[in-house]
């Protein structure tokens, strides 16, 4: 009996971390690449439901990876929002700070406001930009 609560708290709360999961999980978005091939990669993960990321792309310009995109506030209040910014190698290895790896980005959106944010590698290295768009009364570790 105490075998079959188990396997049943266990189905249970196996769908329940398979729906909270889906539902609190940021949405991702891959850029299309405009010059530089397979080679190159621009990712943006939103952890904010009210912030569309829209046309993101990514190029190599001069040697250097570049990579730009629009956030739009889709909520009827001001946000204040941080975007994080990394740069890797072709390898994922994290590029150090001082040569262009990673940064915090202060942006205030106003309600239904769209900005574009263009970031450029200091490190003719990076192959690979990811960055994160989150409330910035709360940053992610």
């Amino acid at each position: 009996m105490s075998t079959s609560r188990c396997f049943k708290l266990g189905w249970l709360g196996w769908i329940g971390a398979f729906w909270l999961g889906a539902c609190s999980g940021p949405d991702v978005y891959e850029g299309d690449i405009l010059h530089g091939g397979e080679q190159v990669q621009v990712e943006v993960r939103s952890f904010v439901d009210e912030v569309d990321v829209e046309n993101l792309v990514g190029r190599q310009n001069q040697g250097r990876l570049m990579a730009q995109f629009r956030i739009v506030n889709e909520q009827d209040e001001p946000l204040r929002l941080n975007v994080h910014t990394e740069w890797q190698d072709a390898d994922g290895f994290r590029l150090p700070a001082a040569r262009g790896g990673q940064e915090n980005h202060y942006v205030v959106l106003r309600s239904a406001e769209e900005r574009v944010l263009t970031f450029t590698s200091s490190d003719r290295q990076a192959a690979r930009f990811q960055a994160r768009v989150e409330h910035a009364a709360r940053p992610r570790p």
